[in-house]
């Protein structure tokens, strides 16, 4: 019999959920790239509005600028971060659910050698078992030819008691003839 080791699925599982993570994590990296350049973007559009001030009135009109533009960029980060943890909450959630199936599979394995050991042992009884049996057969043909040897030794026998019964009964027939003999 072949050892139940049926693991198949599991590693497919975990191939899937780790390709997921990966997917995610490249979503988000993509988001933070767009952001990142974006923010590049305003960074030069606020270098290129700081070379332009030449007074004071100017300065402080692209200092609001430079403001509302460093309040987007901060305003555009923020979500990151959050989405960020809850990546790696989801890893380390998917890491746990790995070594949960692992330790299921190593838990099945085991199960599996020992039901293994088991029909070993089983086969060897079964072995014994049938032996047994071959030669109880054995003994029961020889008992087999035994008795018909005696079945026909026995009906010679009975052929040969017969014979003498008949004799038997032509002796006393001769003998009875004879008055004195058998009174």
């Amino acid at each position: 019999m072949r050892p139940v080791r049926d693991e198949r699925g599991q590693g497919v599982v975990v191939l899937i959920l780790v390709v997921v993570v990966v997917v995610v994590a490249v979503g988000f990296l993509t988001r933070t790239l767009l952001l990142g350049l974006s923010i590049d973007d305003k960074a030069e559009k606020i270098a290129n509005t700081g070379r332009g001030i030449n007074t004071a009135t100017d300065a402080i009109l692209q200092l609001d600028q430079t403001t509302g533009l460093g309040e987007s960029i901060k305003q555009s980060t923020e979500p990151l971060e959050a989405k960020t943890n809850v990546i790696v909450g989801q890893a380390a959630s998917i890491d746990g659910t790995a070594t949960s199936i692992n330790n299921s599979a190593n838990s099945v394995n085991t199960s599996a050698n020992g039901i293994n050991g088991a029909v070993e042992s089983i086969q060897g009884l079964a072995r014994l078992v049938d032996r047994d049996a071959q030669f109880i057969n054995d003994n029961v043909r020889s008992a087999i030819v035994t008795a018909d040897a005696i079945h026909g030794d026995l009906g010679s026998v009975i052929g040969a008691l017969a014979r003498t019964e008949n004799n038997a009964d032509r002796i006393e027939g001769v003998i009875c003839g004879v008055p004195l003999l058998c009174a």
